[in-house]
């Protein structure tokens, strides 16, 4: 063919793909206006916190490009970074930094490649007409609700399946890989996803684990034929996979060396084991998250396709691998009921819609292909209405039949929860610390963050919402936060999430927030602290917002009363306490950390006296949590700071569970003898351990010397 006439046969092909590719971009954009328009919500936890993020980010860039630099690569080491901002970052300055712009644009930097890769993956599948495989494929994924639920709802995870996706693609291209670049490609790719969100390398697991399968499938039939030529391809398949996951690990290592470390030794399944459904209760949800008729869609396109011999089968065959596997992760393994754990699934489920389509259309003729194809493009477009507009929230028995709804977030009592706001500022002016005592998803500390920053601005916003344990597995004891609190919000009844929520946990995983719930329902020792303040506000649910002003501070004896009745309601120790409570009203700068070699850091630096709710104390007292025996010896090392000219001194004492003293010592230091220490204390029966830090001199508390106790450690019979 000549080139005139190539030029000729393209050229009235280009200006369609132009005008699909421009509907494709106006869909992608409009839809969300549309849906941001019409919601009218606080949003909280994660339908937030990466919105916030990109914020700070973006506020970060315009004082100083080269500080935004450095707040990315110190967010790489953490488990939330900002890789998925930087794409954003053209549009958040050119546009603002308001929830439409930051919903738009994750919608055209991530979803719109998205639904072009899933495009051109059907094309690898179908090996009929390419131009409309692909355009109809594209245009199919944004018929699935379950692709825009979760980048509606505010979360960038759409971006690591796009980059799972591209991997998926550079794989088909040749599934003996025979091409030099596709091994670094994949690597790279598969390494990226688990960097971008950790959760996507369950995803870059089963893609291994097709690949692993693929070729095995190629090994038995291949050994029939030429046992040697087999276990030769074998071989060259296994090193192959080897070099995709080495490049895989040291794309981690080498952009997030730390993150990496942590995601190897870390116990994330136990400290996630709140989140962990039963089997029947998340096989629901995920179906529900499509529509019954979507899955039979996808396993009569998939069967269908496979039958006939309609599809390709070897990137059929490791499409259905993938899914397979991915499945047998979300569904059996880690059973999350989160929205955004689905985009996992979704390209499984959109390629199997589009083998339904295309194999259908290529078995029946005529009038029965119409009947078909044109009922399944009905009930596509129906389940998108139903899965992302208000019409979808009714309740019948064909309901199931179609996605869940994900409709625009409507509060109704939206004005009742900014007038608590401006109480609660009117109430606590120069930021004394108030404890919300909710943790669901209709009242929660994050609510009334947002609510504040909705209605005065980030930059005008001053409530001090104490951040408080929320979930069993994976969060702490609940007392340092209460001891610190001036003002307690306690909504009854009690707010925990439920299981019909989109963000859902097991059932009786919150006791870490309805302890301190019954402390004041139940008028606890710790209550009387505090007073009931004679306002009471009324949200949607028949929920009723009580407010309790502390009249004076707990008392030590109180605080270990309290902590030992909260130990045995809420049973096993939540999952991030560590071994060492901070007691006292929390000085600035006081923190207690954990040392890699399992010992503890206690740093004091006072902060200014006006801070503080309370009169400044010259004891600050810390409780041991472990278990211990009758002899215990204490060791570590005592250093002073910025020139301190004071005393100070360690007192260890042995308490029972009703904190009485059993035994006692105390031995001093000074800036001049500041050096390691062992403390031997005996008792009997001894219920906890408390540590306080005695300072000579109160005026020295507000100056800035500092004081330092590293490489604590509490030895045993057990552990000496």
């Amino acid at each position: 063919m000549s080139r005139s006439r190539r030029w000729r046969t393209f050229l009235p092909k280009f200006p369609a793909s132009i005008v699909f590719f421009t509907a494709l971009a106006l869909i992608v954009v409009i839809l969300p206006v549309l849906y941001v328009s019409h919601e009218h919500y606080f949003y909280f936890w994660d339908w937030v916190a990466y919105q916030n993020k990109a914020t700070s980010f973006v506020s970060s860039w315009r004082q100083s490009p080269t500080e935004a630099i450095q707040q990315l690569q110190a967010s790489l080491a953490t488990n939330y970074n900002l890789l998925y901002a930087v794409p954003l970052l053209p549009f958040l300055l050119a546009f603002g930094e308001s929830r439409l712009v930051f919903i738009v644009s994750l919608a055209l930097v991530y979803l719109l490649p998205f639904s072009l890769v899933m495009g051109a993956i059907a094309t690898k599948l179908i090996p009929i007409h390419p131009r409309a495989v692909f355009w109809s494929t594209a245009f199919l994924t944004l018929l699935v609700p379950a692709v825009w639920a979760p980048l509606l709802r505010g979360y960038p995870d759409i971006g690591g399946i796009l980059l799972i996706s591209l991997a998926v693609l550079a794989y088909l291209q040749d599934v003996k890989l025979k091409h030099w670049w596709q091994i670094p490609l994949i690597g790279f790719l598969l390494g990226a996803s688990a960097l971008f969100r950790r959760h996507f390398a369950y995803s870059a697991i089963a893609f291994f684990g097709a690949m692993t399968l693929q070729y095995l499938l190629v090994f038995s039939a291949e050994v029939q034929l030429n046992l040697r030529r087999a276990w030769q391809h074998l071989l060259k398949s296994i090193v192959q996979i080897s070099l995709i996951a080495a490049i895989s690990f040291a794309t981690l290592i080498t952009f997030a060396w730390k993150f990496t470390y942590r995601a190897l030794t870390v116990d994330y399944g136990t400290l996630h084991a709140a989140w962990s459904l039963t089997f029947s209760d998340v096989v629901q949800r995920y179906a529900s998250f499509y529509g019954w008729v979507v899955w039979m869609l996808v396993i009569l396109g998939f069967s269908a396709g496979i039958l006939t011999r309609r599809v390709n089968l070897p990137a059929t065959t490791f499409i259905v691998l993938f899914g397979s596997l991915g499945l047998i992760e979300w569904l059996v393994l880690l059973r999350y009921g989160y929205i955004h754990y689905t985009l996992h699934i979704t390209p499984f489920v959109v390629l199997g819609i589009a083998c339904f389509i295309w194999t259908i259309g290529r078995m029946f003729p005529g009038k029965t292909r119409t009947l078909i194809l044109g009922a399944a493009s009905l009930y596509l477009v129906c389940n998108v209405i139903m899965g992302l507009t208000p019409m979808g929230t009714f309740t019948n028995s064909v309901r199931p039949l179609f996605a869940a709804n994900f409709s625009p977030l409507v509060r109704q009592d939206y004005d009742e929860v900014l007038q608590l706001v401006n109480y609660l500022r009117q109430l606590a002016p120069n930021r004394e610390p108030i404890s919300v005592v909710a943790a669901s998803s209709f009242l929660n500390p994050s609510v009334v963050t947002t609510a504040e920053q909705t209605l005065y601005g980030r930059e005008e916003s001053r409530l001090n919402i104490l951040r408080i344990p929320e979930i069993d597995s994976r969060d702490f004891y609940p007392l340092e936060q209460l001891l610190q609190a001036k003002y307690v919000v306690v909504p009854i009844p009690f707010q925990q999430i439920l299981p019909t929520d989109e963000q859902v946990v097991r059932s009786g995983e919150q006791d870490v927030v309805k302890v301190v719930f019954d402390a004041f329902t139940q008028n606890w020792e710790i209550a009387q602290d505090f007073k009931p303040l004679p306002v009471e506000f009324t949200l949607s649910n028949n929920v009723t917002v009580n407010l309790y002003q502390r009249t004076h501070p707990t008392v030590l004896e109180t605080a270990v009363r309290t902590f030992d009745a909260m130990q045995q309601q809420i049973g096993e120790q939540p999952g991030l306490q560590i071994d060492w409570m901070l007691l006292s009203q929390p000085l600035d700068k006081t923190s207690i950390s954990k040392n890699p070699d399992n010992t503890y850091r206690v740093v004091i630096s006072p902060g200014d006296r006006d801070s503080l709710p309370f009169d400044q104390q010259d004891t600050i007292s810390f409780l041991y949590l472990g278990s211990l025996p009758e002899n215990v010896e204490v060791t570590g090392t005592v250093m002073f700071r910025n020139n301190c000219a004071q005393k100070s001194s360690l007192r260890l004492t042995l308490l029972n569970q009703r904190a009485d003293t059993i035994s006692s010592l105390e031995n001093q230091y000074s800036p001049d003898n500041s050096s390691r220490f062992k403390l031997a204390i005996r008792g009997q029966n001894p219920a906890y351990l408390l540590l306080e830090v005695l300072r000579d001199n109160k005026n020295d508390l507000i100056d800035d010397c500092a004081l330092e106790i590293n490489s604590l450690a509490v030895l045993t019979q057990n552990n000496q």
